[in-house]
């Protein structure tokens, strides 16, 4: 294969579950052994979007595998096995759980082959319940090995090496172009296959993987692709959110407009507002969805994510001063917020901004325990804790810009009149 196919092959496998979290609290996974009792984040090799628990819990399946000690059974009626899960057909492409993904990689700018290989990435090679029905001399190389390897990596995690190629070259073999069984099996016989699933440093060596190609600097139109792709990502993780990242953009960009916020900063905000809820992706579902009181452990594991926004922030070079403001925005100007606790001298006119514009879409949104509030309710409820934890300008700012920007009508006050710079 060469060069340029390899970095096609890289981008669509770490992007091939992106955004497709949404999918899988409505329908079935619809993987390589259709019906597999698994959801789409356990597939995702580096365990972005699991909680701190499963991902210890993998962390401990991986050690184990150093004697494959761990696999579980698999259970001897290959029926029984099929039906464990309810499988229910996508009707139309729009609800194919590879095409946000698809979607995603387009607008990231990525070459066609690798949004191509995303979308096709549940194919079957015998055409079998296959979610497009494309016939397999039309699958692209790219989309057929990516479907045996994710089989291979979910079956290798619950049952181990053994029964994991056994499910490809015999149960499900005709479901895989026949090539790929072929040099699974050669790389299994030669124990190549799983050598790196072992190493506690496999996110190391998924990165040394990367070809050089895939090591550019992104440019300033590449940088708001990204973070409008991740955006979709965070909101696509619950259907309580699924506009949230892009509403607190434009709420915040709308005050900030107000304010009078240079283009610099007004920029720097919109994009961090975009990628504040990032950090969720390390929450559970069953935390962000319950329409019940969360337990104090439950809390904990929400309190943490800002922690976890401004750790993959970080991460990603000419990304600091977005990391820092989007980190920020569960604080509060008196101290009660967090992560940090931090206090008002210690916030920037962003991160207070931000604070205020994810408040407000959290509030005039819908949430499983409530209805979403009307406008007025919602500045009722936020006036209370200004200016003690909320910024007073910030606030008078999104009174002006409910009515100027979102309702397009001119407000009699202005940020002028209510005393604010």
């Amino acid at each position: 294969m060469s060069q340029e196919m390899l970095s096609h092959l890289y981008s669509a496998l770490l992007l091939k579950d992106v955004g497709c979290r949404g999918n899988s609290s409505q329908a079935p996974d619809t993987l390589a052994l259709n019906r597999y009792p698994f959801t789409l984040a356990e597939a995702s090799p580096a365990g972005i979007g699991l909680s701190a628990g499963d991902r210890d819990a993998r962390k401990q399946a991986h050690t184990g595998c150093l004697s494959w000690g761990w696999a579980q059974p698999l259970p001897a009626d290959s029926t029984s096995f099929s039906d464990s899960c309810e499988f229910n057909s996508f009707e139309t492409s729009a609800n194919l759980p590879c095409e946000r993904a698809a979607r995603i990689a387009r607008d990231l700018g990525l070459p066609f082959e690798v949004s191509q290989a995303i979308y096709q990435a549940d194919e079957r090679w015998d055409r079998v319940e296959s979610p497009q029905d494309i016939p397999a001399e039309e699958i692209s190389l790219l989309a057929r090995i990516i479907r045996i390897a994710q089989t291979l990596d979910i079956a290798v995690e619950r049952y181990g090496p053994i029964t994991a190629i056994d499910l490809v070259s015999r149960r499900y073999s005709r479901g895989f172009d026949t090539s790929l069984v072929a040099a699974s099996n050669l790389l299994h016989d030669q124990r190549e296959l799983w050598k790196d699933l072992q190493s506690p440093e496999i996110l190391s060596h998924v990165i040394e993987l990367a070809p050089e190609r895939n090591r550019q600097s992104p440019n300033i139109f590449l940088v708001d692709n990204i973070c409008l792709a991740f955006a979709e990502v965070v909101d696509a993780k619950s259907p309580f959110t699924f506009t949230h990242s892009t509403g607190v953009a434009t709420t915040a960009s709308a005050i900030a407009k107000v304010m009078g916020v240079g283009e610099y900063d007004a920029k720097l905000l919109e994009r961090a507002a975009l990628l504040h809820d990032i950090g969720k992706l390390g929450v559970p579902n069953t935390i962000l969805e319950k329409p019940g009181k969360l337990t104090s452990r439950e809390w904990q594991s929400i309190y943490k994510h800002p922690r976890y926004t401004r750790e993959i922030l970080d991460k990603i070079p000419g990304f600091e001063e977005i990391a820092e403001v989007a980190a920020a925005h569960h604080e509060k100007l008196d101290g009660s917020g967090y992560p940090r606790g931090l206090h008002g001298s210690e916030l920037s006119l962003l991160a207070r901004i931000l604070t205020v514009a994810d408040i407000y879409d959290a509030l005039s949104s819908y949430r499983p325990y409530r209805q979403k509030l009307r406008c007025a309710e919602v500045l009722k409820l936020m006036q209370n804790d200004s200016p003690r934890a909320l910024d007073q300008s910030c606030m008078d700012a999104l009174a002006v810009a409910i009515h100027t920007v979102f309702i397009g009508k001119p407000s009699r006050r202005t940020v002028k009149d209510t005393g604010s710079d």
